[in-house]
């Protein structure tokens, strides 16, 4: 997602301007973002990730659990892990 971002201009166009930009790239702004990885940080994405969107590739990432402006988003869920969604 965060090339998909870095290629839009609705975004930085580099990752240290994307990630480091609030409130663009939310994982770093979490407590635990400066915490020693574990062995499973280090493990490949789930397949789905590593599938190609080239049509309409996915901008934003919400979790439908937790109220934001994008969880009432109307655009198409273009997928879906555990605890979030994927949306242009």
């Amino acid at each position: 997602m965060l090339l998909n971002r870095v290629h839009s201009a609705e975004f930085p166009s580099s990752i240290p301007n994307l990630i480091f930009h609030k409130p663009h790239f939310t994982p770093l702004h979490h407590p635990h973002f400066n915490h020693n990885p574990t062995p499973t940080s280090y493990k490949p994405p789930p397949k789905p990730f590593n599938a190609p969107h080239p049509t309409h590739p996915p901008l934003y990432y919400y979790n439908p659990n937790i109220p934001t402006s994008l969880s009432t988003n109307t655009t198409p869920t273009l997928l879906t892990i555990p605890h979030h969604h994927f949306t242009t």
